[in-house]
């Protein structure tokens, strides 16, 4: 079984009435950089888990893909996506698109 990695335990001083010690699991983020044909595309704080996912349906919303067969590769390694799109030159300077917004399109 995988470990959990959106997930982790936190120790803490809890005050109330009194002072006591207290852990908990709190959710965890991670910055995911992705980049398209080896150019920086996108940095998201998600969870860390189901990578791949947020990337195909980000590359879907931003209408950089139509269809998941448009993606040749996706690779995740140490916070880092490496896309391969090999009809990128179909999709018209999307990282001029990509840099004159931010982080919700707009």
């Amino acid at each position: 079984m995988s470990k959990d990695r959106s997930l982790e335990w936190v120790e803490y001083t809890r005050v109330d009435a009194e002072v006591t010690r207290a852990k908990e699991r709190v959710v965890t983020e991670l910055g995911l950089s992705i980049f398209i044909n080896r150019r920086h595309f996108a940095t998201a704080m998600i969870m860390p888990m189901m990578e791949k996912e947020f990337i195909i349906g980000h590359l879907f919303g931003q209408r950089i893909i139509e269809n998941i067969v448009d993606i040749e590769s996706i690779t995740v390694k140490d916070n880092i996506a490496e896309v391969t799109l090999p009809k990128i030159e179909d999709k018209a300077k999307w990282w001029q698109r990509s840099s004159n917004t931010d982080s919700m399109g707009r």
